[in-house]
């Protein structure tokens, strides 16, 4: 009894301190009533086997059952856009006509995305309301239109990420730095590797995968290191020397992600002091996944 009698004594105190002060009650009026789209952006991966669901609601008193149209575009994403039967296929309504059910205040558009040989790694269209059968406003908060974007799901997303570069250093003998892999762009080819450290962080190289060679090249030749007073460049290296042009290949196990490079390849100072001088002489290099 006591702790019901305190928490009646707590409400008495707040509604005598909202009774002191005068007040305005926020009401929604049936004229208040609008459409709209759940959410301004959508995404979904191209090989999800459950389609995307979109609601649509209606903000009203009456809850009548309201029919809602809409429309699909591709306006501002060029050479992006989605193509309807390529990259997604509308599975209902099949009319661009949500039925807003009475006393239910949603419908919902069901869209199934499509596996394709796309080059892009993403795909968007846009969804508009541009009519409803009650007349109701559909631009309140700029919540009549939304983004849906289709994601490929990323080929080369294996060997992305975080990894262990095992080694033995001509120098300094058995190594192990950590290293990371990059996209580059969108081409799905194209990557950036932290491929050795040095002062202040690590030496970069670009490279190409070729997943149906499980291959990673990295032409040698390229600037690596340019800051400061030095700048250091990729070679190959054999027993004869300096490699000064080819490529370093790696064989990807695309079950781990693990990069196992063909030979071994040298971090050179190629300007600055020290110049021709290796910064280290990576043998037997490989890329262990975290």
């Amino acid at each position: 009894m006591k702790y019901i009698a305190q928490f009646f004594l707590l409400i008495a105190v707040a509604v005598g301190m909202v009774g002191c002060e005068e007040y305005e009650v926020n009401t929604f009026e049936q004229e208040d009533s609008f459409v709209f789209i759940e959410r301004s952006s959508f995404g979904i991966y191209d090989t999800d086997v459950d389609s995307l669901e979109i609601q649509i609601g209606i903000a009203g008193l009456k809850g009548e059952e309201v029919e809602v149209e809409f429309s699909i575009d591709t306006l501002g994403f060029g050479s992006s856009g989605a193509v309807e039967g390529v990259n997604y296929e509308i599975v209902s309504p099949k009319d661009n006509k949500v039925i807003v059910e009475e006393g239910v205040g949603f419908g919902k558009i069901v869209i199934k995305p499509l596996v394709n040989d796309s080059d892009l790694l993403t795909n968007s269209f846009n969804i508009r309301l541009v009519a409803n059968s009650a007349d109701y406003p559909m631009d309140v908060d700029g919540k009549n239109d939304a983004v849906v974007d289709i994601f490929e799901e990323n080929p080369i997303s294996i060997i992305l990420g975080d990894y262990n570069l095992d080694y033995t250093s001509a120098f300094l003998g058995p190594q192990s730095i950590g290293q990371e892999i990059k996209q580059v762009g969108e081409s799905g080819t194209e990557v950036e590797i932290a491929l050795g450290g040095y002062l202040d962080g690590y030496t970069f190289a670009r490279g190409s995968v070729d997943l149906e060679a499980k291959t990673l090249s990295i032409p040698f030749g390229q600037v690596t290191y340019n800051k400061g007073a030095y700048v250091m460049t990729l070679y190959g290296v054999d027993a004869n020397g300096p490699i000064f042009e080819g490529t370093l290949v790696g064989d990807i196990d695309l079950t781990t992600g693990d990069i196992v490079f063909r030979g071994p390849f040298a971090i050179v100072i190629t300007s600055g002091p020290g110049t021709g001088n290796p910064q280290d002489i990576y043998i037997d290099p490989l890329f262990l996944k975290e």
